[in-house]
C-alpha cells in the first residue's frame, strides 16, 4: 500500500523482481514503471472491480493522476502487475 508523504527513498515501492516501481510525484499522482516493457497499459480499479481511470503509452513508464478519484483503496494493474494503492 502506498501513503502520501513527503518524497523520499522510503516512498518508493517495488515488487520483488523490481519489475513494477511505483514513486510518488505529488498529491494522488505516482509515476508507474515496469522494466523490461516497451509498451505500459495502466488500469486503475475501485475495490468492486470497475475500472475507474486507464493510462497507457509507448513507454515504461507513465503518470497516473488519482486526484480526482474519492478517498479510498484501489487497485492500480500495470502489464497484469498489481499493487494495491490509497488515495487521500
Amino acid at each position: 500500500v502506498i501513503r502520501r508523504r513527503d518524497a523520499g527513498v522510503q516512498d518508493v515501492i517495488a515488487d520483488a523482481d523490481s519489475r513494477l516501481v511505483l514513486t510518488p510525484a505529488g498529491d494522488d499522482v505516482y509515476n508507474v514503471f515496469v522494466g523490461g516493457v516497451s509498451e505500459l497499459n495502466v488500469t486503475v480499479y475501485s475495490l468492486q472491480g470497475s475500472p475507474v481511470t486507464t493510462v497507457s503509452a509507448p513507454a515504461d513508464e507513465v503518470t497516473v493522476d488519482l486526484s480526482a478519484l474519492a478517498p479510498g483503496v484501489y487497485i492500480l494493474s500495470a502489464n497484469n502487475l498489481t499493487r494495491k494503492i490509497t488515495v487521500r
